[in-house]
């Protein structure tokens, strides 16, 4: 997953668990940490409203998916109750409070989910 939210800003997460970001337009990357990272899950999707407002979405690797959530840019993220689900697929941010994700079939059913920062 791959998103600028600026000239020189932008996050990388990759299928390792990794989550790297950069300030000064790609010259130095600096990891960063959330909870449940793990070197066998996958940061999925990242999706930002604007320079700090962003949302971001996990798998394990069972897998079961999560949304975590930063107002600083990337450096800090919390993450959020997410109901259950059989993993997450892409997010859609509408605000800085509010993003849509979409997730694989759970229990038969579709997953959509209305998430709030």
């Amino acid at each position: 997953a791959l998103e600028s939210f600026s000239k020189n800003s932008a996050l990388i997460g990759t299928n390792a668990d990794g989550l790297y970001l950069t300030k000064d337009a790609g010259v130095s990357w600096t990891a960063k940490i959330f909870t449940g990272q793990s070197t066998t899950g996958t940061v999925k999707d990242l999706e930002f409203v604007n320079e700090n407002v962003g949302f971001m979405l996990h798998n394990t690797s069972a897998p079961v998916g999560s949304v975590h959530y930063t107002i600083d840019g990337g450096n800090d993220w919390a993450k959020l109750t997410t109901p259950t689900n059989a993993g997450l697929n892409s997010i859609v941010a509408v605000d800085v409070n509010t993003a849509f994700a979409v997730g694989k079939v759970s229990g038969g059913t579709g997953v959509v989910l209305k998430i709030s920062g």
